[in-house]
């Protein structure tokens, strides 16, 4: 598999937005967050959540002690910076 290594530094999961491990004997992203698997096809990866398979949240890091960017959520199904307070979070009222 031939992924660009300028493309992978930019690629988010598309669910929870953290970063993507790649798995070159399976041929797919794995993400290092929520563990869902997107498929390469034709050094294409696909990132669409209807076409990942399901994994184990955190299966995807490379070191389970560093967490790897893993988006945090506010519990309210929100994930990203704003969930955890950081600079987009909106002001309180």
């Amino acid at each position: 598999m031939k992924l660009d290594p300028a493309l992978l530094d930019i690629l988010a999961c598309p669910n929870c937005h953290s970063e993507l491990r790649v798995d070159d004997a399976a041929e797919r992203l794995i993400c290092t967050g929520c563990g869902l698997r997107y498929p390469v096809r034709d050094d294409i990866p696909v990132m669409l959540i209807d076409e990942a398979e399901p994994g184990e949240p955190g299966a995807g890091a490379a070191d389970p002690t560093q967490s790897g960017g893993a988006a945090q959520s506010d519990g309210a199904g929100r994930s990203g910076p704003a969930a955890a307070g950081g600079p987009s979070a909106a002001p309180a009222p």
